[in-house]
């Protein structure tokens, strides 16, 4: 088997969006968008989601499977700044160590990116997320905030890129 890990591209917006919508059906906690807002979304929105400006979506695929996925974009709030959004590893995937790829790749790429910072924000309770990241260098910055969208708290994560 033959495993990729790359940035994707619209080429691969079916793969994007099966995987997408599948991390909400199985975890919707663990996402601050509910399932029946994306599956409405349209061509376009879809398109625009998978190429974000300033930032990139990365994959693993795997016989012709998006297996894990994340995004890097820049912080809206400070444009300066770069965030790890949608991290996934689908459930028969895991335990592979394709989510500390995944995060090696973002950190790289913000990195590479010249962004001082690249920041995250994980649902409380998800220990494993927690300590993902901080083997990948984050560190919890004790900001916590309640997600608008379903009430679930949001821990901060940041990895100081450059001082």
């Amino acid at each position: 088997m033959s495993t990729t890990l790359r940035i994707l591209t619209p080429d691969d917006v079916d793969l994007y969006r099966t995987a997408r919508l599948n991390a909400l059906r199985l975890e919707p906690r663990a996402f601050g968008s509910p399932l029946e807002v994306e599956q409405s979304f349209t061509e376009e929105q879809w398109l625009s989601r998978i190429s974000p400006p300033g930032g990139a979506v990365f994959g693993v695929i795997e016989n012709n499977e998006l297996l894990a996925m994340c995004t890097v974009i820049v912080d809206m709030f400070n444009p300066e700044n770069a965030m790890l959004v949608a991290m996934w590893t689908e459930p028969h995937a895991r335990r592979r160590g394709l989510g500390r790829q995944l995060v090696n790749a973002a950190v790289e790429f913000a990195t590479t990116h010249s962004f001082p910072t690249l920041s995250l924000s994980v649902t409380g309770g998800n220990d494993a997320a927690v300590e993902l990241y901080a083997a990948c260098g984050f560190t919890l910055t004790g900001a916590a905030t309640t997600r608008a969208t379903d009430g679930e708290i949001s821990l901060e994560m940041v990895h100081r890129l450059r001082q």
